[in-house]
């Protein structure tokens, strides 16, 4: 609840209390009782900050009535306790916990037992495959709305550099995309160029050996307070690798954990859509900074949303191809994932608008100070 709490504050997002009562229990509180501590609950989480906090106790079997009302409710993603730690240390994960990880559509955060926020330092492993991709742009979403650092990792079984021998390549961290000169591992770098690390402080890491335990390894030596990672369904050669090593985190649990499936956890805000395009607004205002539709999209490009950004710019220089910002908002977005073609192009756009909109403003104060315009209009 705490790290929820946390979560919801910094994303400005809504709380969905749930308890699950099991009609087996015996000797449990009256759903009343129930109901009233959760919605104490609820408002010591309002108090501090949340915007809205709803709390529900159903009865049923915990796995059935989590699954069945984060569908109904359509949630961004379900947070549960891990369990309790042992007397070594070691964290078992409860029936409930193992179930949502392996089955839920939903991502699953599992928080570990004493794992407060804030959220100050993140791990990615990626493969390069679909999934990972998934949990790598939500992770980068976290790094940023979260402030915290981020580590993308990746794990491979061929020698690294020019020595057989070397275990890690690790590229510094910055401000911006990983640098790519240094280390080098071309596919690696390749998948890194897709995604926008706006305004994200983040390192890139290239380890050799088991992906099973390396992901464990440096999640602990980085002292990681979350993993996000890609899962797949229960079938196929991926899951035999992507499975394999999401088992063996859940197993060891180094921290909190996110797996992220087809659904992810970060997205568009549910209750906003874009302001619809007004093409007569746009060429009466052709610098279109007072445009709410264009707002958007720059709000958009804030958050780190590059992708949505260039689809949403696109549909408004389909419609009117002459609002020279949009152009420039485009060869933004398009610079955010290093496709230095597209962003000139588009910049060449830009600058076309430009032109005929100072040629049209020079034309129109032409016209409307000849004297026959002025006669006509009584002016």
């Amino acid at each position: 609840m705490r790290m929820a709490g946390d979560v919801a504050r910094r994303f400005d997002s809504t709380v969905d209390l749930l308890h699950v009562k099991s009609p087996e229990a015996s000797g449990a509180e009256s759903e009343d009782a129930l109901s009233e501590r959760l919605d104490q609950l609820a408002q010591q989480m309002v108090e501090e900050g949340v915007r809205s906090v709803r709390s529900v106790v159903v009865a049923g079997e915990e796995f059935d009535q989590i699954e069945r009302y984060a569908r109904h409710r359509d949630v961004n993603v379900i947070m549960v306790g891990a369990g309790e730690a042992g007397s070594s240390g070691q964290v078992f994960l409860g029936t409930t916990a193992a179930r949502l990880r392996r089955a839920a559509v939903e991502p699953v955060w599992i928080v570990k037992p004493n794992a407060a926020p804030p959220v100050q330092r993140i791990c990615c492993p990626v493969d390069m495959l679909p999934a990972s991709a998934r949990a790598l742009r939500n992770a980068i979403h976290f790094a940023r709305t979260l402030d915290a650092a981020l580590t993308v990792l990746t794990v491979t079984q061929l020698p690294l550099g020019e020595q057989g021998d070397q275990h890690e390549l690790r590229g510094p961290a910055a401000v911006g995309p990983p640098e790519f000169q240094e280390p080098h591992f071309p596919e690696f770098d390749e998948f890194l160029r897709k995604f926008d690390f706006h305004q994200v402080c983040c390192e890139k890491l290239i380890r050799r050996g088991k992906p099973r335990e390396e992901v464990v390894a440096v999640a602990r030596e980085m002292q990681a307070d979350l993993i996000v990672m890609g899962s797949t369904g229960r079938t196929g050669l991926s899951h035999m690798f992507i499975g394999g090593v999401a088992r063996r985190v859940a197993q060891e649990l180094p921290c909190s954990v996110i797996t992220v499936r087809s659904q992810e956890p970060i997205g568009l805000p549910r209750d906003t859509e874009a302001p619809r395009l007004d093409v007569e607004f746009c060429a009466s205002h052709p610098s279109g900074k007072q445009c709410e539709r264009f707002q958007y999209g720059e709000e958009l490009l804030a958050r780190g949303l590059a992708q949505e950004a260039i689809e949403h710019f696109r549909a408004c220089v389909a419609e009117y191809d002459r609002c020279a910002n949009a152009w420039l908002q485009l060869s933004e977005a398009h610079l955010r994932f290093g496709d230095y073609e597209k962003a000139r192009r588009c910049a060449g756009k830009a600058e076309e608008a430009l032109r005929w909109q100072e040629k049209h403003q020079i034309e129109k104060e032409l016209r409307d100070s000849h004297i026959l315009h002025r006669r006509l209009f009584d002016i």
